[in-house]
């Protein structure tokens, strides 16, 4: 690469990794080589701005003002997308599901997967500030993996971003997700994501909690 004098340009650096294989390491980067960095970063940034923009602070105390923005900044950032190439863990036809899956994750650096109680308790923050989107998808995440790998009304405890199930569930967790669920739909009427988990909800409420164990 050659630059004149008084020349700019711009370099793209690509990084990524894989749980799976060589292979999948190799397509993933491959895909991402050969894609559009810079509508990449134009959705990016549309994205972000909406999200910042949907709901504001003011108050006299500017510094509060300041932490409520970054609050959701940093939201926005914990939101990642699941891979197609796993949907089969969640029991998900990637050729039918039509609305990309993604949840918020439990923290950096260490908490990258999608957690049933942590992804709760941040919904609440969610729905607060109109974040509505990442609630619901967060809210099927969990759904869906915890119909597929135990199938009883409970709810799973966390899910890897390799799509495998980690811990069946603690006890707190399936009434919190049910909780939630309804909170959610208080704040959105989504009737229609109420509907999907309904009969799954119901057996965990009276099948698996009336269980003693």
């Amino acid at each position: 690469m050659t630059i004149p004098a008084g020349g700019s340009t711009s370099i793209w650096i690509v990084i990524g990794g894989t749980s799976i294989s060589e292979e999948d390491f190799l397509s993933r980067m491959k895909r991402m080589c050969e894609s559009d960095p810079d509508k990449m970063l134009t959705v990016k940034k549309e994205r972000v701005s909406n999200l910042l923009n949907h709901t504001n602070l003011v108050i006299n105390d500017k510094d509060i003002d300041r932490a409520f923005f970054w609050t959701k900044a940093n939201l926005s950032m914990m939101d990642l997308y699941v891979p197609t190439d796993t949907y089969h863990r969640y029991g998900l036809d990637p050729d039918k599901k039509t609305d990309p899956l993604h949840g918020i994750v439990a923290g950096y650096p260490w908490y990258t997967n999608w957690f049933s109680n942590d992804g709760c308790y941040t919904i609440l923050g969610l729905l607060s500030v109109g974040h509505h989107e990442p609630a619901r998808s967060h809210l099927q995440l969990i759904g869906y993996a915890s119909q597929y790998v135990n199938g009883n009304g409970r709810i799973l405890h966390e899910v890897s971003q390799s799509g495998m199930n980690v811990g069946l569930g603690n006890i707190q967790e399936t009434p919190q997700y049910i909780h939630t669920l309804w909170e959610y739909v208080r704040w959105t009427g989504d009737i229609e994501l109420a509907s999907e988990f309904y009969d799954y909800c119901k057996m965990g409420l009276f099948d698996f909690l009336n269980v003693d164990e």
